[in-house]
């Protein structure tokens, strides 16, 4: 299983999006996957 494969396409903890349209807005907003566990922001 590949690691992309196991990466949730929202936030684990308050369902920030990471793909599409609004994962976009939010990466400009500076929110990105967590270095230490990617299916959490870093926020």
């Amino acid at each position: 299983m590949s690691l992309a494969s196991q990466l949730s396409p929202r936030c684990l903890a308050d369902s920030v999006p990471f793909t599409g349209l609004m994962g976009l807005v939010w990466r400009l907003r500076g929110v990105r996957r967590s270095e230490a566990n990617p299916n959490l922001c870093n926020r």
